[in-house]
């Protein structure tokens, strides 16, 4: 799954990365990635960091607790270390700078897809109600159905 606002760079990257034999959906926002990664369940999501709305690092954490097999690779055009350090904290498998080189992209892409990717660590209340917030919201612009919702939870409370 390609996460980037700019459509431009989702287009390329799904061109260049279906020419490679990856099967890629794309999202142009952090809520329709939610719905994509419920939907389509990506082994790979490739996460813009700056985005309106739902920034990319700050929707590692809920991926993670949403999809913990899920490998993050987050792009950015920012060398900023402290964000870097951040989007890892948080679960991501990867941090790349723009412009990407695709052969390295795909190295990566390859190097987390062999490696077992383990699950996140236990939720706590906090993370549980910012996830639960970012869900309510999906059901409100209509991305998801309540009974998928409560689906989720029951899935989260039982890890």
């Amino acid at each position: 799954l390609v996460v980037d606002d700019d459509q431009n760079i989702c287009v390329l990257m799904k061109s260049e990365l279906q020419r490679r034999g990856c099967v890629v959906e794309t999202a142009n926002d952090g809520l329709e990635a939610l719905c994509k990664i419920f939907h389509f369940e990506p082994h790979i999501v490739l996460l813009d960091v700056w985005m309106p709305g739902l920034e990319g690092n700050a929707l590692v954490k809920t991926i993670k607790a949403y999809r913990s097999q899920v490998g993050i690779i987050m792009a950015s055009g920012s060398k900023n270390e402290k964000i870097k350090k951040e989007c890892l904290q948080r679960g991501a498998h990867a941090y790349l700078e723009k412009p990407l080189d695709m052969d390295s992209l795909y190295n990566k892409i390859r190097e987390i897809l062999e490696h077992e990717i383990k699950p996140s660590p236990h939720l706590s209340e906090s993370d549980l109600h910012e996830i639960e917030l970012v869900l309510k919201l999906l059901e409100k612009k209509g991305l998801m159905t309540r009974d998928e919702i409560l689906g989720e939870f029951n899935r989260l409370g039982k890890q």
